[in-house]
């Protein structure tokens, strides 16, 4: 991790940039999921499957991880038994969850995510929204700040 005392100081390296970098690809991943979420209404599980095994890759050697993901899929799945979310709702919390990476941050995402679906929602007059798209933008912004 990179430490120093002034910001304008740090110098991580190479190892920094790369870390960036992929935080860019993965937060490009979720917009995509987002807006495809938002014309179809549908989260296909086979696009979601590397976010999912990475979560579970990371969460093997990090079990912080696991438990963000876990925190992030239980009202999720709550809401799936009462048939208020899809299940790629479900999949895609434990990916938001993962990325958060500590169980408190998890819980935040979650409430975040809330607020921003009632924004977008709020003029809209379609009877049943997308939750995707919220998600996923709550998931760039966490994949991004790393």
């Amino acid at each position: 991790m990179c430490r120093a005392r002034r910001p304008a100081a740090v110098d991580c390296g190479p190892q920094s940039d790369t870390l960036v970098r992929m935080g860019m690809v993965v937060a490009l991943w979720l917009l995509a999921l987002g807006e495809g979420d938002r014309r179809t209404g549908r989260l296909p599980t086979a696009v979601l499957w590397p976010g999912i095994a990475g979560g579970a890759a990371v969460g093997g050697t990090h079990p912080v991880v696991l438990v963000s993901g876990l925190v992030a899929v239980l009202p999720y799945a709550i809401a799936h038994l009462m048939g208020q979310v899809g299940g790629g709702d479900v999949k895609l919390a434990f990916v938001i969850g993962a990325l958060a990476a500590d169980p408190v941050l998890a819980a935040v995402a979650v409430v975040l995510v809330q607020v921003v679906a009632l924004v977008g929602f709020a003029g809209s007059r379609r009877r049943r929204q997308p939750h995707g798209p919220a998600m996923c933008a709550v998931g760039a912004v966490c994949a991004v700040a790393g």
